[in-house]
């Protein structure tokens, strides 16, 4: 190992992708990009080709002293699709000697919140959701994960959907058209215009991401019905991904709750789950992304 040496770590989710490097000798640096590299929504080689070139922007030169790096990526569940990615970033990189470690984001932030192979509950909700546990005797349980189209409830992308699906039946005279409906159909006409096929054309091509549109629920949840009842819905659903989770686990778990992820950690959200879980005897806390970032920093400089 030289003085030069470059370690990265990495947490990628539907929308956004972070990245904390540190050389051998010096301060990290946190580089966010406003980018899914997801190989299950881009595939193995797209996925591995965008992340190296992230990582070139980043690095530039000096790319070649990197030395291994990290990987907290949402949907790398499957073994064999995680050794192909590996390989494929590799040949990306050009680096067919880098060190690489990659796990999906839920099992990682269950390692993050419980470091020392502690049982306890994770609910992560961002552009999806899903629960995840470590029962006392090291077993894994986990609800929902099951992505936008099968599952996700309460998470950014279920919540902006919600706010378009509201945007639709208002413009269809079958709700009001609030505060909410305004806002959410000033956006569209910067990015759509006005033409409903574009709408459904560019929703349908993943040109329109909804989870852009949550911001904007929680921005009028206290002052616009439609988006009061989008957030009460939101919250309902993931208690109910969580209290399911609990329920199966109950009896061979601690009782503790980790919120992490951008809805999970939002004040409204984390307020009305904590209450719950207080109700329950549960313990509620909050993991931030830094930490995240910070464990897979650790990983990569261990490996």
């Amino acid at each position: 190992m030289t003085s030069d040496s470059i370690f990265v770590g990495f947490d990628g989710g539907g929308s956004t992708s972070r990245f904390i490097v540190a050389r051998k000798n010096g301060e990290p640096s946190t580089h966010v990009f406003a980018q899914n590299l997801k190989y299950t929504d881009l595939g193995i080689q797209e996925s591995a080709k965008e992340l190296s070139k992230c990582l070139r922007d980043i690095l530039g030169d000096d790319v070649t002293s990197c030395r291994s790096i990290c990987i907290s990526l949402s949907g790398a569940s499957n073994q064999v699709a995680n050794a192909e990615f590996i390989s494929a970033l590799r040949d990306h990189m050009q680096l067919q000697d880098l060190k690489i470690h990659i796990e999906s984001d839920s099992s990682f932030a269950l390692k993050t919140a419980y470091p020392n192979d502690e049982s306890g509950m994770v609910l992560i909700a961002g552009t999806g959701s899903v629960a995840i546990a470590r029962k006392k005797n090291g077993d894994i349980v986990k609800v929902g994960g099951w992505g936008r189209l099968l599952g996700d409830e309460g998470s950014g992308y279920w919540i902006g959907l919600q706010a378009l699906k509201q945007y639709c039946k208002a413009s269809d005279a079958n709700e009001n058209q609030g505060e909410l409906f305004i806002r959410v159909e000033e956006v569209l006409q910067t990015k759509c215009g006005s033409d409903f096929a574009a709408i459904r054309r560019m929703l349908y091509q993943n040109e329109l991401h909804p989870q852009d549109f949550a911001q904007l629920v929680f921005e009028y949840s206290d002052k616009d019905l439609a988006a009061k009842s989008i957030i009460e819905e939101a919250i309902n659903a993931l208690k109910a991904i969580l209290f399911t989770l609990f329920a199966k686990v109950k009896e061979e778990c601690n009782p503790t709750v980790t919120l992490h992820g951008t809805i999970a950690r939002h004040p409204e959200i984390a307020g009305a789950i904590a209450e719950d879980c207080r109700k329950r005897g549960l313990q509620c806390r909050v993991l931030s992304e830094e930490a995240v970032l910070q464990k897979a920093l650790e990983v990569s400089m261990q490996l």
